[in-house]
């Protein structure tokens, strides 16, 4: 026990002050090669892990005046740098062939060619002309719808001509039995349908200008 010298009371042999009154203590003599704990300062064995007096872990803090020199420690062993594969060497570029500057009449050609690549269906366009020719002609003999058909509008051509032959087919089953009569109607109607199927054709060309040629 240390016995405190101001107030004499007894005190922890490790304690470095009073309990009572807080005076220094004298510090009792270490033993060599202690490691003092950094919480509490109480000397602990050379080999302690933890603080003896207050448990708190010890970071290898020697006390001064009890230091033991230290043993050099072994100069870590050099590994062997690993071996790396060698690089093979790249490959030389070949040098871009040189293009040799296309004449003006190839230049033309292929102009021509992109102008007529870059509009599609031009060459498939309609002529006007042709398709009421085809409308208007044939059906002075009785076939409708041959412009229609020519022009794209299929549908409209087949029912105009499959419906105009049924017509004429019945016109000459009533001309029969009025002995001629029904063809004073049957013509005059006809002209009126040809009349009639051309000029819808030219407003269907007017209204779709990609299909017909200007």
């Amino acid at each position: 026990m240390t016995v405190c010298p101001s107030c004499n009371t007894p005190n922890e042999e490790s304690a470095q002050f009073c309990i009572n009154c807080g005076t220094p203590l004298a510090t009792p003599p270490q033993p060599e090669g202690a490691v003092a704990c950094p919480s509490c300062g109480a000397a602990n064995p050379p080999d302690a892990q933890f603080c003896v007096t207050c448990g708190t872990p010890l970071n290898a803090a020697v006390i001064p005046g009890s230091e033991q020199p230290a043993a050099e420690s072994a100069e870590p062993t050099p590994q062997p740098m690993p071996e790396l594969a060698p690089t093979p060497p790249e490959a030389p570029v070949p040098p871009e062939p040189k293009v040799a500057p296309a004449s003006p009449l190839f230049t033309t050609a292929a102009g021509a060619a992109s102008a007529a690549a870059a509009a599609p269906g031009a060459s498939s366009r309609k002529e006007l002309g042709l398709a009421l020719m085809l409308e208007i002609l044939p059906a002075l003999v009785g076939f409708f719808g041959i412009g229609w058909i020519y022009s794209g509008n299929v549908t409209v051509g087949i029912v105009l001509l499959i419906g105009m032959l049924l017509w004429e087919g019945l016109g000459l089953v009533v001309a029969l039995f009025s002995f001629g009569i029904g063809c004073l109607c049957l013509v005059p109607i006809n002209l009126v349908v040809i009349a009639v199927s051309a000029y819808l054709l030219y407003g269907y060309a007017r209204q779709h200008p990609e299909l017909f040629s200007a």
